[in-house]
């Protein structure tokens, strides 16, 4: 057997014992363990031998994998949109642990190029319609969990969902969570728990859910979570069966919908400008509770549709980039415009006063404070400093 051959089979083994722990190691551990690298071998020797391909390592994939992660990607969707299941942008990115804009142009090319229709169907109407049976199923079972239906409200009005009284006579409300099976509860569902608590005085609430993935830690003894897996063990057949078709059907948003959601985010986006405030995606989610990368494929794009020039501190095209483009352009006249300004007073900017100007730390990252004096016709601080101040400029 040759050393090379040696080498897999020892960093396979290793490897094998590693994911007992639902670990994978990366090629930096396994090369210092094993010396890979003398021998020229690489991730696509060790883990697909394992049934592991690169779309669904977890550690650092192999370089030159993005067409091998952009076809199984494809691959994956076309299956899951076989089994009913149209996933997401959010929901590929979190699985598989990878950045979806560096791989395709965002989530429709993906489908596009998948063979698929990413126009997305039913919304509202139907995300109405799978809480509605969901909380039919839910009045129908509620003597089952040892309460009496006190109050049902529709799927417009606010406030918990059910209000019932349990054995005690004490009010117990119901929040009803008709999700797809891949759809998680997350810990803004139960902070809705906690507000019904407090303003609607409830002694407890139970949440009763479609989706067996529970991805917050439930510390409040007055709250209850009743997933799909407990939920079966009250349902008949019958009963099971609609949990299942209302865990099978995905929502996906129509297209006016879509742009609904960016008008809201373009009008905060601009009120914020205005008032000098900077925006972020992170800023964009915590105010609006929505993805801003769902919508836009960046915030610069954001930028754009509001046709203001987007802060240097988020320009990509940097001194050194290779794609200096129109707005990079705009932003260096304005910056010359000023430095003019300023000299005809009789005061050259500095970089920092410049940065200030602008609102970035290093102006030097983005252009340099000679070319900036060249463009606007002044010599620049190397020429003054040697020659000394003219006449002219003692008297300014």
């Amino acid at each position: 057997m040759e050393m090379k051959e040696i080498k897999i089979k020892q960093a396979i083994s290793y490897i094998q014992k590693q994911l007992s722990g639902n670990s994978h190691p990366p090629y930096s551990d396994l090369n210092k363990k094993f010396n890979l690298s003398t021998y020229r071998i690489t991730l696509n020797d060790l883990y697909p031998k394992l049934g592991i391909d690169v779309l669904n390592l977890k550690c650092k994939r192999p370089n030159a994998s993005q067409n091998k992660i952009k076809r199984q990607l494809m691959s994956y969707v076309r299956k899951e949109v076989k089994n009913g299941h149209f996933p997401t942008r959010r929901f590929i990115e979190k699985t598989f642990g990878l950045r979806l804009t560096g791989i395709f142009k965002g989530i429709e090319d993906l489908y596009q190029q998948a063979g698929l229709n990413y126009e997305q169907q039913s919304s509202q109407l139907l995300k109405t319609l799978k809480a509605q049976q969901l909380q039919e199923l839910v009045i129908e079972i509620i003597a089952k969990l040892n309460l009496k239906l006190i109050k049902s409200r529709g799927t417009h009005e606010r406030g918990v969902d059910i209000i019932a009284k349990n054995k005690e006579g004490l009010i117990v409300g119901i929040e009803i969570k008709a999700h797809h099976r891949f759809e998680a509860i997350k810990k803004r569902n139960i902070l809705q728990l906690e507000r019904f608590l407090i303003n609607e005085n409830l002694t407890k609430v139970i949440l009763i859910t479609t989706s067996s993935k529970i991805n917050v830690k439930n510390e409040n003894p007055k709250i209850e979570i009743l997933s799909y897996n407990n939920l079966q063990s009250f349902c008949n057949e019958n009963q099971i069966n609609v949990l299942k078709k209302i865990r099978e059907t995905s929502i996906h948003m129509k297209t006016n919908e879509k742009e609904i959601k960016r008008k809201e985010i373009l009008d905060y986006a601009k009120n914020r400008i205005a008032r000098g405030k900077k925006i972020t995606s992170n800023i964009i989610s915590k105010d609006l509770n929505i993805d801003l990368n769902t919508y836009f494929k960046s915030i610069y794009e954001v930028y754009d549709y509001l046709k203001i020039l987007p802060p240097i501190r988020i320009m990509r095209e940097g001194r050194r980039s290779p794609h200096k483009g129109h707005k990079r352009n705009l932003i260096i006249q304005k910056m010359v415009n000023y430095i003019k300004k300023e000299v005809s007073r009789g005061h050259y900017p500095s970089g920092i006063d410049v940065g200030n100007q602008f609102g970035v730390k290093h102006i030097w990252n983005f252009i340099t404070m000679k070319e900036l004096y060249e463009k606007a016709g002044f010599e620049h601080y190397h020429i003054r400093k040697k020659r000394g101040p003219r006449k002219k400029e003692i008297q300014l």
